[in-house]
């Protein structure tokens, strides 16, 4: 167990350290969400609002979407509302001012295909960065003022004089509140990521890994029909923690969101099967078998022929009933479907064996609607039909 910190006035003995300048203590999962790069006392309580309060809650906090680059075009290849990124160089740098506090700011661009026109209000501070001659990348939304197109306050990378134009990179979009903007995410969840993604316990094994994408790969296949590709097993924790955070590329993404779903729905679906084994080992309930006799005197109640559907999950729930442990089993179908005939099925299984039974309803006029249905259905039997409701008194 770790000693807390003492304080002295003898000067620290240790040799080779900076006591001035001490470096900050290394990121663990259980770090105050305060003190990660780039959060600080202002930015906590409002990622206190979404539920982050350490370092580990938001490495497991994981983007609503991506906003993907912007496709390259020329000048002439431009569409209104079309998101569009170009290289240029900046030709003309204009300021107006209209009053106290208010500003236009318009740049031109050019390259070899054309000319676009950039406009920023109320920013009379990039005049310092957007210098004339400036070689630039240009991404947004282009909008068509008169005969020529405009960027309104679209991004804006300076380029070297030399420098290679970088690929566009997959930027992640995170759920905010109001007071924080997508930069202060970006920057404090990129400090996570490289602080703990390494540190994250692999649990899926390289096999089973394999084995998931090839199942994966079979069942929602992304290659022609007939055509070989190589299936590479999804990917381990850390680099999926990396890439949902911090795409490289749209097949790292998706390999990236394919293993965290992977991992979760297997997590599910292991609790279900440890809750199912629970049921059989530790409750008990009598056995309710259908009977041949039984089951033909049920189904003849019914003035209607069943479907095949509603044979199929009558069929099952006795199989069910005749369990010595408790049933546990959904009836999905549209409405009108008849559901409630297979619960009827089941009812009157547990009356035949000289038990009661429950039918719950989420309202008041559902529930009397479904007792005039059995009280018609079973007219001519020996079966006792009651209802209790809250609007019912003594």
């Amino acid at each position: 167990m770790d000693k807390p910190p003492q304080t002295s006035n003898q000067p620290s003995p240790a040799v080779g350290i900076d006591s001035g300048n001490p470096s900050p203590p290394a990121m663990t999962f259980r770090t105050d969400i305060q003190f990660v790069p780039g959060v600080g006392s202002q930015r906590t309580p409002l990622l206190h609002r979404l539920g982050i309060r350490t370092a580990g809650q938001a490495l497991f906090f994981f983007p609503r979407s991506y906003e993907h680059p912007n496709q390259w075009m020329e000048v002439g290849e431009l569409r209104e509302g079309v998101p569009a990124a170009l290289v240029g160089r900046i030709t003309e740098v204009e300021v107006v001012s209209r009053s106290a506090g208010k500003s236009v700011l318009g740049v031109l661009v050019e390259n070899e295909t054309g000319a676009i026109r950039l406009m920023f209000f109320n920013q009379p501070y990039r005049v310092e960065t957007l210098l004339r001659g400036s070689r630039v990348i240009v991404s947004g939304v282009p909008k068509l003022a008169g005969f020529r197109f405009e960027f309104v306050h679209p991004q804006v990378t300076i380029l070297g004089e030399h420098e290679p134009v970088p690929a566009g990179r997959i930027l992640p979009i995170y759920p905010l509140v109001e007071g924080l903007k997508q930069s202060h995410m970006r920057k404090a969840f990129a400090a996570v990521v490289d602080g703990l993604a390494a540190g994250v316990d692999e649990v899926l094994g390289d096999d089973l890994r394999r084995d998931a994408a090839q199942r994966l790969s079979a069942t929602f296949p992304k290659s022609p029909e007939g055509a070989s590709a190589t299936i590479e097993p999804l990917p381990g924790i850390a680099t999926a923690l990396r890439e949902v955070h911090r795409p490289s590329s749209q097949v790292e993404l998706d390999a990236a969101r394919s293993r965290l779903i992977f991992q979760e729905l297997l997590v599910l679906q292991l609790a279900l099967a440890i809750r199912r084994r629970k049921l059989t080992t530790d409750l008990t309930a009598p056995s309710l078998a259908p009977s041949a006799v039984i089951d033909a005197r049920i189904r003849n109640r019914f003035p209607f022929e069943l479907t095949a559907d509603q044979i199929q999950a009558m069929d099952d729930v006795g199989r069910d009933m005749a369990r010595q442990f408790p049933m546990n089993r959904l009836v999905q179908g549209d409405v009108g479907s008849g559901k409630t005939v297979v619960a009827q099925y089941a009812m009157l299984l547990a009356v035949a064996h000289g038990y009661q039974a429950v039918m719950m309803a989420p309202t008041e006029v559902l529930a009397r609607q479904h007792v005039q249905t059995l009280r018609r259905c079973l007219a001519q039997s020996r079966v006792r039909v009651g209802l209790l409701c809250g609007s019912l008194t003594v």
